[in-house]
């Protein structure tokens, strides 16, 4: 506020929305990011590369669980 006026109020996301907007924008990619590692893995599997398709699969486990933090932030916003 200055000059009597407030400028948070009505011009734009303050800075909690563009966090959340961030945060959602984030979440949809590394989801894209998902579906691409399990296709490699899919892929690996199919070429007899089972040892592989298992690491990718288990590191897509991670990922998610990551993903699910980022959801449940979004969600404490």
């Amino acid at each position: 506020m200055h000059e009597g006026h407030d400028h948070s109020g009505g011009h734009g996301p303050d800075a909690a929305d563009k966090t959340a907007l961030l945060l959602q924008f984030t979440l949809e990619h590394n989801r894209q990011h998902a579906l691409e590692i399990q296709n490699l893995a899919d892929k690996l599997r199919a070429a007899g590369k089972a040892e592989a398709a298992a690491l990718l699969e288990d590191a897509l486990r991670d990922y998610e669980t990551g993903n699910e933090k980022f959801a449940h932030a979004i969600e404490h916003l």
